[in-house]
């Protein structure tokens, strides 16, 4: 936590000790929580699902983990409009899911939203969405993007 009037830092958590993985792609809900993937730092080698989903609450700070499984590159992290939904997408598996989403409790509802086909080269990297709800986003690998 960095206080810009003091310019003075906190260390709020320790991210997923122990594990290979540093943080990726982060954005915050419509309530100020910030929601943060991890990425396995040799995910293209060892190939192992350990990375987590998180969530740091706006008004406590408490930190807690919000999917319900452990997957290996977390990107396309974007909420719906409303703010009900959040897309997120496990890099390697080329799939993005759209999840029902509370600013308290894990996320639910999984459902497959996009996923890319076998000819294509890359896989979701980054994403937001507009002001009609349509989903931008960018693929790693292969210098595309695209609206869903």
């Amino acid at each position: 936590w960095w206080d810009p009037v003091t310019g003075v830092g906190e260390k709020l958590v320790d991210f997923e000790p122990g594990l290979n993985t540093r943080p990726n792609d982060a954005k915050c809900d419509r309530q100020g929580n910030f929601v943060i993937g991890s990425y396995n730092k040799n995910h293209r080698e060892d190939k192992l699902n350990i990375g987590g989903l998180w969530r740091l609450n706006h008004a406590d700070l408490s930190w807690e983990e919000i999917l319900d499984y452990r997957f290996r590159c977390s990107n396309t992290l974007a909420f719906t409009v409303g703010g009900d939904e959040v897309f997120f997408c496990d890099t390697p598996t080329r799939e993005i899911f759209k999840f029902n989403y509370s600013p308290s409790g894990k996320l639910t509802d999984k459902t497959s939203f996009y996923k890319m086909e076998d000819k294509d080269s890359g896989g979701p990297d980054g994403a937001t969405l507009d002001t009609e709800g349509g989903l931008w986003e960018a693929q790693a690998g292969n210098w595309r993007g695209g609206r869903h």
